[in-house]
Order: C-alpha cells, then structure tokens, then sequence
C-alpha cells in the first residue's frame, strides 16, 4: 500500500482513468501527480512534451493563482533532460551531483545545480525516460528522490516505463501524431490506402523509396512534407532557390559523409543548430551529427531524401558572382535583376525560418553589411553581403516601402507587400543611420 491508501494497481488504474479525460496534460496533472509520486516512490516528478517548433522541451503547469507557466530547455547533450531527448535513451542517476558519472555517459552531460539554488531543494537521485510513439519522441518524464532517501532501482525504472506508456497514449492524442510518415497522405485524398500499401510492398518497407515513388506518382513534396512534419512531429523544411548556406556549420564537413547519413545543417550557427534529416527518429545519426558538429545546442526539422541532397549539391557549388537563381518570391510590383532576387531570397530565408525580424547593418570588423535574423531571443547570423549588394538590398526594400527619397541621416519608417507562396504578406521596415553605411530592420508580419 502506498500512502494514498491504494495499492499499486488502483494507482495505475487512476492515473490511466484520468487520462482519458478530454483536457490537457497540464491540466490533469495537478489532480494525478499525488498519485504518480505515490506510485514511483518519488518526491517530485516533471514531464517535458516536445515543443512544436522541434527547437525544445517544454513543462507546462498551472501556479496558485491557475497562471500556465513553463520551463524550456533546449535539445543539448550537456543537461540531463536535453541528452535524453536527443538520445531516446533511459538514465537513472544515483547522484545527480556526481559530475565523473555524468561525464561518463556523454563528455558534456552535467547537472544545471541552478534549480536546487533558487528553490532550495536538493536533488540527488533521478529517472528519466522518453516518452516515444513508436520511435517517434513525443516527451520525457523526469523523476527526481526516491522517498525513502535510497536511490532508484531497476523495478522502479519498470514502473515509470509503464506511466510512460499511459501519457504517451495522452501526448499522442494532444500532438494528432499520424500512425506513419505517409498516413496524412491518405487522410487527406493524395493516395489511398490501397496505393500506399502496393507501393510500400513494391520497395520492400524502404521509406525513402517509398517517398520517391510517391513523388514520381504526382504527389507535391510540400504535401509529403506535411505529412512527415505530422508524423515526427518536427516542422519540415523543404529546398528551396532561396536557401542560404550556413558556411560556419558546413566548415570541414565531408561530402560524401553527409550524402550516405542523410543529414545537413540548414541554418543556424554554433550556438544553436538547424539540421535536417529525413528520420529525426534515427538516434544514431542524430548522435553522430551532434558529435561532429558540436553545437551548444540543436532545433531538428524533417526534409525529403531528394531535397537533403539538393542542399547537398548547392553546397558544393562554386559561389559565382552571377545572379543568384530564381525563386517563388517577387514584390507585389514585380521587377528582375541580382539585387531583387537577392532581396528576395533573403526575405524567404526569413520567413521560412519563422524569424521576428531580419536586420542588414555594418559588420563591426569590415566593410560588408552583416545579415542577421532574431529568432525569438535567438540572433543568427545569415550572410556577410559586399557594400554593393548591401546598400543596393537596403535601397531596394526602401524603395518597396516608398522610401527612396528618405533616411540617410534619419531615421525612417515604412510598410510595403512582398508575393510569396501565392499570398500577400505585409512587412514593415525602420531605416537605422549609421556614419559607415545605412542599415535596416524588416519586421515580418506574416498574415
């Protein structure tokens, strides 16, 4: 018996009837986390979904006064919660604070002791287990102190692999994760369930085969990316003329390398990460990127096999002082030439990074204009423009927004449309006076 009165069973039972209620996770478990510390002996326990932008874990709760409050952490080999959402892979911990033991699973793995400073709470043994669908990560629960003061056993890490289970069935539900990678596909009338399975029998159960018959068949790739996206629950990014290569990830990267494992780092920077792979449920792989790119940190997204390779080949193109190619982006007015397309492919590398605001500005060690973009409170650096091509993108957006005749010296302000994908997008801009070269700041209004 435990100290609820029930035994382990009744337990479970109550959790798993709970969880069938319509509501949230974070509003449920204000009412079974009694039970679930009960269950597990423990004496705290926090469980972490899969944010939807693939760029980290999130722990939503309700405070005192019903506020929804959260913690974040980003996918990391160096925090515990981080390396296992990387990794899929279980850990107990008999001392969180034992740094040789951390070390030893992964070089950078270490306890954020933050926590225990500010809430006084001191840790010392842990569990914590992916949630997964399939092999399709949908979150963690970490459990912190048994309650009798020992450490966690083998049974006890049963017990939490079978909670995991229940609230995986939960997370799944909220998340509308698809059974398949091509499920959606048929869910929404591009094939039929019959077509699918003939052609997964013709390759043989090979999903990147499959997805180029797919594709062969007439199907869209931004539907087959859809339907991934549904399914690993990561946002898809596709190829596209626009892409810009992130050159610091790309430095002394392998070619062929990169061709057999099938993933490539799409934007970002050291600090934080942009790969795409066509299985972001391949642990290995994702493993092995992290080990030889060695960011801080890693937001991961779902590409085609035939879209990686795309990158691939535009990264080993000679860059060529020549107009870059053409893309699904042109100003509502119309108009051609390098510094349009320029402009162009910069504001679609924006909009398809879901970034707040791009930015043009004098690079502080040269002469160039330093592109950037703010990605939440994330700054990433896009490209290092030549003064020709800066001062010509910069004239070119005010030009869109009527401001030719202004700025310079003064500071100035201005709306102006861009066509992309079909729709109307509004953007306002702030010009930024600068002795060394005039900047700009492009607010994305995305409508």
């Amino acid at each position: 018996m435990s100290g609820t009165g029930k035994n382990d069973q009744e337990i479970l039972n109550t959790i798993f009837q709970k969880l069938q209620e319509e509501r949230s996770l974070s509003q449920l478990l204000p009412e079974i986390e009694e039970d679930i510390l009960a269950y597990l002996h423990a004496e705290r326990i926090t469980i972490y979904q899969k944010a939807q932008g693939g760029r980290e874990i999130v722990s939503r709760y309700h405070s005192e006064d019903n506020q929804v409050l959260e913690i974040r952490l980003p996918l990391t080999s160096s925090s515990i919660a981080g390396y296992v959402a990387m990794s899929h892979r279980s850990l107990r911990l008999d001392d969180v604070y034992d740094t040789p033991s951390l070390t030893s699973i992964h070089p950078n793995l270490q306890f954020d002791r933050r926590f225990d400073a500010q809430s006084g709470f001191r840790s010392r043994s842990m569990m914590v287990i992916p949630v997964k669908f399939g092999s399709v990560l949908l979150g963690l629960l970490q459990v912190i102190n048994r309650t009798d003061g020992g450490i966690f056993t083998e049974k006890d890490m049963s017990r939490c692999q079978e909670l995991a289970k229940l609230v995986s069935h939960k997370l799944r539900s909220e998340c509308q994760t698809t059974r398949g990678p091509f499920d959606l596909l048929v869910q929404e009338g591009h094939v039929t369930q019959q077509q699918l399975n003939e052609l997964r029998n013709k390759v043989g159960g090979a999903e990147d085969k499959l997805e180029k018959e797919l594709l062969e068949m007439g199907i869209h790739s931004d539907h087959i990316g859809k339907s991934l996206e549904r399914y690993y629950q990561v946002p898809f990014f596709p190829f596209t003329n626009a892409w810009l290569l992130p050159g610091d990830l790309w430095k002394d990267l392998n070619i062929g390398m990169l061709k057999r494992y099938l993933w490539v780092p799409v934007a970002g920077s050291h600090q934080r990460a942009v790969v795409a792979i066509n299985d972001p449920s391949d642990v290995k792989r994702i493993m092995e990127m992290q080990g030889i790119l060695k960011a801080d940190s890693y937001e991961i997204r779902v590409s085609l096999v035939d879209h990686l390779l795309k990158f691939i080949q535009r990264a080993t193109e000679p860059v060529k002082n020549e107009p870059p190619p053409p893309v699904e982006a042109e100003p509502a007015e119309g108009g051609e030439g390098f510094i349009i397309q320029l402009a162009n492919r910069l504001i679609a590398t924006a909009l398809r990074s879901n970034a707040d605001e791009l930015s043009i500005r004098p690079h502080p060690d040269n002469a160039s204009g330093l592109t950037t973009l703010r990605v939440g409170q994330e700054i990433r650096t896009v490209a290092s423009l030549p003064p020709d091509q800066w001062h010509g993108v910069v004239q070119r957006l005010k030009s869109l927004a009527q401001l030719e005749n202004k700025g310079g010296t003064v500071a100035c302000e201005g709306i102006f449309t861009v066509k992309m994908g079909g729709k109307i997008l509004e953007m306002s801009i702030a010009t930024l006076p600068n002795p060394r070269g005039e900047g700009i700041v492009v607010k994305l209004l995305k409508k």
